[in-house]
């Protein structure tokens, strides 16, 4: 809230309109609770003109460059990533359009373009994307017990 004040908004919030036309806080919540409390009536925005895929892929970039996110929070924010973008590349291109393996299968690389998108887009590594995958599996329960046990935000001790 400091640099706020001292150096205004160097950052504007991102806002879509929902289909009541009520606006809808992408990525900023921070930001906005920071002006509001210094009093500010308005604020910048950038308007997102796009789906519930966009607004939620901004917004898990947007989550992906803070510090807070555990090691396990952030391989959920890059699997979620991952599994919306191969979701967008299959209604962009559909079966019919991809190879088909004289199997009679069609072919596809997986979440290979999902993770190849997440190191192109979101700059993590390759490795970071295929961890975040492999650990995104983990049963909610487990996921649980691993946080409560302080383990969370330790890698090595999530599976592999």
């Amino acid at each position: 809230m400091a640099s706020i004040e001292r150096l205004g908004l160097l950052t504007p919030i991102m806002v879509r309109s929902r289909a009541d036309d009520e606006l809808t806080l992408i990525a900023g919540r921070h930001r906005l609770e920071a002006v509001r409390r210094l009093g500010w009536e308005s604020i910048p925005a950038v308007f997102l003109y796009g789906d519930d895929t966009d607004a939620r892929l901004w917004e898990i970039a947007e989550n992906l460059h803070r510090a807070e996110l555990t090691v396990l929070e952030r391989a959920e924010h890059i699997a979620e990533w991952v599994r919306l973008t191969e979701k967008r590349q299959a209604e962009e291109k559909p079966a019919q359009l991809r190879p088909v393996s004289r199997r009679g299968r069609v072919e596809g690389r997986g979440n290979q373009g999902g993770i190849n998108a997440a190191v192109r887009e979101l700059g993590v590594t390759r490795q970071e994307g295929q961890r975040a995958v492999e650990i995104d599996p983990i049963v909610p329960k487990a996921k649980g017990t691993a946080v409560a046990a302080g383990l969370a935000d330790n890698q090595s001790a999530l599976p592999r």
